[in-house]
């Protein structure tokens, strides 16, 4: 998924000069330029297309992912916050797997278009060296998932495979309070990164209960490491 590239401007409030995507510093001033990658939600998620530029701010890089081209400025998150995402704020203690609500702005299409920050998306060419990565012309700039547990399960250590279990029972509790215990069983929203489990978005659905998980746990049994069968 390729991209034409952006322009960023820099958060200094006394520079505010535009720079390309691809670089890391403002060419002007030297100030760090955040990169943030946004997943987008709600009844307008779908609606952009690679290109559009919503609220003069966030441009829409593929479908449903958005950059924040002016970094700088303060979200609407001190606005009331839509009651349907209000899951998303009570569950701030776990924002190391949770998502956060970083901005809402009105979609094309009606309703909100909710934009989350921490999600397990990252920018290929930033995981690159960097001296490598300046070389890449910036329409090549790719934004990627982080492989989802799914893909993971059978070729992590016995290890990794039990901390990921304990992760996903500490979660059940408040997630199932919130109406929410329903993302840990969708494997296109629960990711890794490493040992952490990190999740794209939730769903509020038709809850699970721990006799399902439990025979969610009992198939990937089946495909867990040899060593891990002995825990």
């Amino acid at each position: 998924m390729r991209n034409a590239a952006a322009m960023l401007y820099c958060p200094n409030p006394n520079c505010q000069a535009l720079n390309s995507e691809s670089e890391q510093n403002c060419q002007v001033c030297s100030t760090p330029l955040p990169h943030r990658y946004l997943w987008a939600v709600g009844e307008g998620a779908s609606a952009s297309q690679s290109g559009d530029l919503v609220a003069d701010r966030y441009l829409c890089k593929q479908r449903r992912i958005f950059l924040d081209t002016r970094p700088g400025l303060l979200s609407n998150t001190y606005r009331e916050i839509p009651e349907a995402f209000l899951p998303y704020l009570r569950l701030t203690a776990y924002s190391l797997h949770v998502p956060q609500v970083y901005d809402w702005v009105p979609a094309e299409a009606g309703g909100e278009l909710v934009l989350l920050d921490h999600v397990p998306l990252y920018s290929v060419h930033a995981r690159q060296d960097l001296a490598q990565s300046q070389t890449q012309p910036a329409s090549e700039q790719e934004i990627q998932l982080l492989p989802s547990l799914e893909s993971q399960w059978e070729h992590a250590s016995p290890l990794r495979q039990l901390n990921w279990l304990w992760q996903m029972s500490n979660l059940w509790q408040p997630l199932t309070h919130e109406s929410a215990a329903i993302s840990l069983f969708d494997p296109d929203l629960l990711c890794t990164e490493g040992t952490l489990l990190r999740f794209l978005e939730l769903r509020f659905e038709t809850q699970p209960t721990l006799a399902d998980l439990g025979q969610l746990w009992l198939g990937w049994a089946q495909t867990a490491n040899l060593k891990f069968l002995g825990f």
